[in-house]
Order: structure tokens, then C-alpha cells, then sequence
């Protein structure tokens, strides 16, 4: 049986309509591929099976997910994008990162509005454990307006960690419009320089958010899991931690933004 959400930050209290008009919901979760939250990681159907009911009973517009898998061995070969798209009947894209176990490892950008554009920014693994990509989406809701989307997950090594979030800052920033949502995990504080420097042309939806931690989920410690946001014609309206669930090591992020005609 899933257990109902309990809010770690007392907001979404009901679950959201998706589609309303000037209204964008997004979560943004590094799910760890279903693999739980334990120290050891085993993959269990009843993880991705939780994901898709905590979609369903919030129902965001958006869906951000990092750590992915895609017919890979430990994850008992289960194509988790394509059954997270059948189950939630979201539109949605893939990025892989790496090849993996005989499968694909990445991130995954999902909405339930009209895609009108899509690219991906592969970026190198400059000295890191591994390449790693940004996505951008922008989408159109039922009103016309439209949203610039951008999901990614950064490297946690030093050597490499700043400058990945150096290049994703350059590239969301030259693609955005005038409403835009930047999400995913950047394997680093709220202290770090990098974060800062997303700070002087991005807001935080966790608004002095450095009391919010996102990993590990059975008792967080640090936050290394954003969602950023920038525009004139976009404003934070909610936000909210979801139960994880089980899920995964890191906790689930949910905002809700009103988005202004141009």
C-alpha cells in the first residue's frame, strides 16, 4: 500500500490541478533509479511504481528526474522512462548520459503540455567520473504562454563539479526567455561558489533554502538539489518537500510558480 505524502514544508497541502491557467507546477527528483535509500541500493518495482502515484497526486506540468535507468542489469533491465511515460501519459525526453550494465543511464524532462522545442547540451566529464548533459525544453500551455525548462545532473568531484555548473549556468541563461525553471542535482551547498554564481541571475525557489536539506532522505544533511528560476513574466507562488517514499537517497522537490503574460 503507498503511504499518503507527508509535506516537510507545510505547503501543497491539496494535491494541484495541472494545466491552470498562468500556473506551472514542477518536481524535480534524483531518483536513484528506483534503487531505494538504503546504503546498499537494490531495485525494487515497488519504488517506480511510488514515483508514479507521488506524480499522479500532485500532478505537477512538469517532471525533472535525475539517475535514470534505462534497460540496465541491476535495475532488472526495466525501461523506467518508458514505463514512467505510459503510466503518467506525460510527454516527455530522455538524455542519455552513459551507457551502462547493457543499458542507458541519464536524466528524464516530462510535461504534460505541448513541447515546442527541444535540445540537449552534452557536457564533458573534465576530470570527473562522467559526462553529463542539460536539457532544454520549452513548452506552451494551453493559454500560449510559454516556458523555457532546463533539467540536469552535475558530477560531485570537485575537479569537475564547478566547472559542469559553470557551463550549464552559460548555456540556460543564453537559451532562456522571459519565464524559465532550472532544476536538478548539483552535488553542491548553497555555500559553494558555483551555486552563488547561479545566484546573481537565477532565484531560489527555496528562498534562503540552505535549511532545506535533500540528501541523504532517511535523515538530510546537506541540500545539493535545486530549482532555480528567472524571468520577469515568473514568480514563486508555493514549494514544498514531498515524503520521498522510499524512493530514493535524495528527497523529492515541488514548486508551484505563476507565470505572467508577456
Amino acid at each position: 500500500m503507498i503511504r499518503r505524502v507527508v509535506i516537510v514544508v507545510a505547503l501543497f497541502a491539496l494535491p494541484l490541478v495541472a494545466g491552470a491557467a498562468a500556473e506551472l507546477t514542477v518536481l524535480s527528483y534524483n531518483v536513484r533509479s528506483a534503487r531505494g535509500g538504503a546504503e546498499r541500493p537494490e531495485y525494487r518495482d515497488e519504488n517506480l511504481e511510488a514515483l508514479v502515484a507521488m506524480i499522479a497526486e500532485f500532478a505537477p506540468d512538469v517532471v525533472m528526474l535525475q539517475e535514470l535507468d534505462r534497460g540496465v542489469e541491476r535495475s532488472n533491465r526495466v525501461d523506467q522512462f518508458d514505463f514512467i511515460v505510459e503510466r503518467t501519459g506525460m510527454a516527455g525526453r530522455f538524455a542519455r548520459t552513459v551507457d551502462y550494465q547493457g543499458g542507458r543511464f541519464g536524466i528524464a524532462l516530462l510535461t504534460r503540455h505541448a513541447p515546442v522545442s527541444y535540445d540537449e547540451v552534452r557536457i564533458p566529464r573534465l576530470g570527473g567520473k562522467e559526462p553529463r548533459a542539460l536539457q532544454h525544453m520549452r513548452i506552451r500551455l494551453a493559454d500560449g504562454t510559454e516556458v523555457d525548462l532546463f533539467n540536469t545532473h552535475i558530477d560531485p568531484r570537485l575537479i569537475s563539479r564547478d566547472q559542469q555548473i559553470a557551463i550549464v549556468l552559460d548555456e540556460a541563461t543564453a537559451r532562456r526567455g522571459e519565464r524559465a525553471v532550472l532544476g536538478g542535482d548539483f552535488n553542491a551547498t548553497p555555500r559553494a561558489d558555483s551555486i552563488r554564481e547561479i545566484l546573481s541571475s537565477w532565484q531560489d525557489a527555496a528562498a534562503g533554502g540552505a535549511g532545506l536539506p535533500t540528501f541523504p532522505a532517511r535523515a538530510p544533511r546537506v541540500r545539493v538539489d535545486y530549482l532555480f528560476f528567472a524571468g520577469e513574466a515568473i514568480s514563486l507562488d508555493e514549494f514544498g518537500s514531498p515524503d520521498h517514499r522510499g524512493i530514493s537517497d535524495h528527497t523529492p522537490l515541488l514548486a508551484r510558480f505563476e507565470l505572467s503574460p508577456d
